[in-house]
C-alpha cells in the first residue's frame, strides 16, 4: 500500500509535467519553450523556504539556538539558510568531520593493524629472544586472533621461549580516557579506554558458574582469558540440583536448572556498543549484583593487573555474566597471548611487560610473523551508520598519531581538521572539535560548515564512502525507524546527533527531480522530541521538492 502511494505520486507528477509541456508549445512554430525558467526555479525554491519556515514558526523555536542549511550539490546554490553561521553543539554529527578528515589524510586504502613480532633467533626449538604484540588502533582485534598467533609461534617449532612477552601500544599517546584529551568535566557517556592495542573492544566479560555441590567455590572465567587478570573468589554455591524425573514434567513446573542467560552489566550493553549519547547514561549504570546475591567488581592494581573480586553466593547449576571495561588493554592483550602460548605446551621463561619496538637499539633480528588488518572503511561505516562512539574516538586518535607531528594525538587531529577545512575553502573560525565522537558539549560547529563539507567531498574519491556510511531513512542505522511512509524513505541519508539538549541531522537527499541536496540541521535546547519531529518534517519536504511551472 505504501509503495503504491509513492508510485501514484510519481505518476501524477509526471502527467502534470507533460500537460504543462503541451500548454507551453507554440502552435506551428516547431519550437518548445523551456518548461522551467529561472523565475520558475526561484518560485519553487521560495515556496519550499516558506514551507520550512512555517514548520519552524509552528514549533515555537524563535528563542532557540538552532541552525539549518540546505545546499544543492548539482545547481551550486542554497535552498534554505537559517542561522547558518551560528556556532552550535553538534553532538554526533561531528563524527562526519572525524570520518572525512581520516579519509582525506589517510586515504581509502589505509589499514588498521595489529602485528606480532619476534625479536631473536630460534635454536634447537628454543626462541632466544622476545615476542612483541604491537597495536596501531585496530578495534576489530579479538581474542580469537591470539589463538592464531599462538599457533603460528608453535608452527615455528618453538617449544620454549627464553624471553619476555611485550605489549606495544606506543602508537597512541598516554591519554586513554576521553576526558583527558577533550578537557570535559562531565563524562556524558562512559567509554572504554582508547588505546592503540585493543582486544574485544576493550570490554571484559566475566562468567560466574555454580557447580552442583553446596559449599564449594564458584568458578570464574573471563573473555579474554589473560594473565593480566588476577582473582579473588569468595562466592560459594548454595542449594542443589534436583534429579529430573523420568516422567514428563508438568508444563507449569519450572526446571531446577535455570537455563537463563543473565545479563547484569555495570555498563548497559547498548551504551557500550554504540549510539547517540544522552546525559543520563553515566547515571544509568546497573548494579552488578544478581538476584542470587553474586557481586562482581574489578579494580586496577599497582602492578597494572586488573583484580576481579567475586563475592556472595550462587544457586547450584546457575550462571551469572558481568561486563566491565578492560582497564589496561596492553597488558591484557599480552597476557592473553602468553596464556594461549602456554596452553599449547610452550614454556615461557620470562615476564609480561610493556615495551615499544621503537626503543630497540638493534632491530636486525626483529621481524613481523603475523598481521591482523582491517580497512579503514570497516571502521567508518559502523561508526557513522550506528553512531559508534568508541570507534569514533579510536579513529580520532589514529589521525593525529599517523601524522606524528605532535605527541598529543587529539591536539594534532584538531589542527589537521582545521587545516582541511581551510584547504577546502570552508570558513568556520569558531569551529572546534574536542573529541571524535561528539560526546563533548564544548565542541562547536556551524550548519554551513557541515553542509559545505558534505558538498565539497561528494565528488571526491571517497565521497561515495561517506554517503554510503550514513544511515538510510526507514532502512538501517540510527534513522531506521524514521521517515516511514514519506518520499524520504530509502532516499534520505543522514548522520544523527543526540544529547539531552541537542538534536541534529545532516546528510544527503534526492529531490523528485533527482537533484542532490546536502543538508544540515542542529538544534540546541531542551525538547528533543520536537526537534526530531522537525527534522523528519523538513527532511520529507526536501525529498518531495520539485521544480514547477505556474501557469497564469
Amino acid at each position: 500500500m505504501k509503495n503504491l502511494l509513492l508510485v501514484s505520486i510519481l505518476i501524477i507528477t509526471f502527467l502534470g509535467y507533460n500537460i504543462i509541456r503541451t500548454q507551453h508549445q507554440t502552435k506551428g512554430s516547431g519550437f518548445n519553450y523551456p518548461l522551467i525558467t529561472s523565475s520558475d526555479s526561484s518560485k519553487s525554491i521560495s515556496t519550499l523556504q516558506q514551507d520550512v519556515q512555517k514548520l519552524l514558526d509552528a514549533s515555537g523555536l524563535k528563542t532557540l539556538r538552532y541552525g539549518i542549511s540546505v545546499f544543492s550539490i548539482d545547481s551550486k546554490k542554497y535552498f534554505f539558510e537559517k542561522n547558518s553561521d551560528l556556532p552550535l553543539t553538534p553532538a554526533s554529527v561531528s563524527k562526519l568531520f572525524t570520518a572525512i578528515s581520516a579519509l582525506h589524510y589517510l586515504g581509502t586504502d589505509y589499514k588498521l593493524k595489529t602485528e606480532l613480532y619476534i625479536d631473536g633467533s630460534i635454536q634447537n626449538n628454543i626462541l632466544v629472544g622476545d615476542i612483541y604484540l604491537v597495536g596501531y588502533g585496530n578495534p576489530f582485534f579479538k581474542s580469537t586472533h591470539l589463538d592464531t598467533m599462538a599457533q603460528i609461534i608453535k608452527d615455528f617449532g618453538i617449544k620454549e621461549i627464553r624471553g619476555n612477552i611485550y605489549a606495544d601500544g606506543s602508537f597512541f599517546d598516554d591519554a586513554t580516557e576521553r576526558l583527558e584529551y577533550s578537557g570535559d568535566k562531565d563524562i556524558v557517556q562512559a567509554l572504554q579506554p582508547i588505546t592503540a592495542l585493543i582486544i574485544n573492544n576493550n570490554i571484559l566479560k566475566v562468567t560466574v558458574t555454580a557447580g552442583n555441590r553446596a559449599g564449594q567455590f564458584v568458578s570464574v572465567q573471563t573473555d579474554p582469558p589473560s594473565d593480566g587478570f588476577s582473582y579473588n573468589v569468595k562466592a560459594k554455591v548454595y542449594g542443589f540440583i534436583r534429579e529430573q524425573r523420568k516422567t514428563q514434567p508438568s508444563r507449569n513446573r519450572k526446571s531446577s536448572i535455570d537455563p537463563q542467560y543473565r545479563f547484569n552489566s555495570r555498563f548497559p550493553l547498548n551504551d557500550i556498543i554504540a549510539g547517540d549519547s544522552h546525559s543520563d547514561i553515566a547515571q544509568r549504570r546497573q548494579s552488578s549484583e544478581s538476584q542470587d546475591g553474586i557481586l562482581v567488581k574489578t579494580t586496577l592494581q599497582s602492578d597494572g593487573s586488573q583484580l576481579i573480586t567475586v563475592s556472595g553466593r550462587l544457586e547450584a547449576g546457575k550462571s551469572y555474566t558481568y561486563f566491565d571495561f578492560i582497564r589496561k588493554p596492553d597488558l591484557v592483550c599480552a597476557g592473553s597471548l602468553k596464556n594461549k602460548i602456554e596452553k599449547l605446551g610452550i614454556s615461557i621463561i620470562g615476564s609480561l611487560s610493556q615495551k615499544s619496538i621503537k626503543s630497540l637499539d638493534n632491530k636486525s633480528k626483529l621481524r613481523v610473523v603475523y598481521e591482523v588488518s582491517n580497512n579503514i572503511t570497516d571502521l567508518i561505516v559502523p561508526m557513522i551508520k550506528n553512531s559508534d562512539n568508541f570507534l569514533a574516538e579510536v579513529l580520532f586518535k589514529i589521525i593525529g598519531a599517523r601524522s606524528g607531528k605532535l605527541r598529543d594525538n587529539a591536539k594534532e587531529t584538531r589542527r589537521l581538521i582545521e587545516n582541511m577545512l581551510e584547504g577546502l575553502g570552508i570558513s568556520c573560525k569558531e569551529c572546534i572539535l574536542y573529541d571524535g565522537s561528539g560526546l563533548s558539549r564544548r565542541s562547536r560547529i556551524t550548519v554551513d560548515a557541515v553542509t559545505r563539507l558534505l558538498e565539497k567531498v561528494y565528488n571526491t574519491s571517497y565521497g561515495k564512502i561517506v554517503d554510503s556510511s550514513m544511515a538510510i531513512a526507514s532502512v538501517d542505522g540510527t534513522i531506521r525507524n524514521r521517515f516511514i511512509g514519506t518520499l524520504a524513505e530509502n532516499n534520505l541519508h543522514g548522520k544523527t546527533g543526540t544529547h539531552s539538549n541537542v538534536s541534529a541531522l545532516a546528510g544527503y537527499v534526492l529531490t523528485l527531480d533527482g537533484e542532490r541536496l546536502a543538508y544540515s540541521m542542529i538544534f540546541n535546547g531542551g525538547d528533543i522530541d520536537t526537534y526530531k519531529k522537525l527534522e523528519n518534517d523538513i527532511g520529507a519536504l526536501l525529498a518531495q521538492f520539485f521544480y514547477f511551472n505556474r501557469i497564469n
